[in-house]
């Protein structure tokens, strides 16, 4: 379990980055571009959309390089941005690990059975939807340090192979560049 402080607050929406390329960007408030942070968008189908990475099996933004492991944060400017194609493969195959892995079996292949889910029940404490074993699970393996402590479940990120470095040495690595 992972325990995140919603209290961070974006210092500056200026910055650097590397494409799914490799190659980096920046934006910069001195060039004029108006950047202007936005938590408005749905970060993930953006993300798909413009090529960062795929929707795995865990309903999770997957990039090849990094896996699941990715965070994303969504700035709107008026510069001109190379495009990049969505990804058509799908890395995954057979492997259902994230799946299997998932203490309340919440996941199937491409969706989320959210009255399962461990993070969607400790957010929403009094909410009638969520199952009683889930609730039960979820109180005997999350430990939060404050009532208010954001808790999510990062079983399924742990056990993914895609963005571990074994997985970025092996060849599928060659398949993305």
């Amino acid at each position: 379990m992972r325990q995140t402080n919603n209290s961070n607050v974006i210092n500056s929406i200026t910055g650097s980055w590397k494409t799914k390329h490799g190659e980096l960007s920046t934006i910069s408030e001195k060039e004029d571009l108006n950047p202007l942070p936005s938590f408005d968008i749905p970060l993930k189908a953006a993300a798909v959309k413009c090529g960062l990475g795929y929707q795995g099996k865990s309903t999770l933004l997957v990039t090849p390089h990094h896996g699941p492991r990715v965070g994303l944060i969504s700035v709107l400017t008026t510069a001109e941005l190379d495009i990049d194609e969505p990804y058509k493969e799908d890395f995954y195959g057979n492997c259902e690990k994230c799946i299997l892995a998932c203490p309340t079996k919440a996941l199937e292949p491409y969706g989320l059975k959210m009255n399962r889910c461990m993070t969607y029940s400790a957010e929403s404490p009094n909410s009638s939807d969520v199952v009683e074993d889930v609730r039960e699970l979820e109180r005997k393996l999350v430990a939060k340090p404050t009532q208010n402590s954001y808790i999510e479940c990062t079983t399924c990120i742990d056990v993914c192979p895609i963005g571990k470095p074994s997985f970025r040495d092996d060849e599928m690595m060659e398949k993305v560049k």
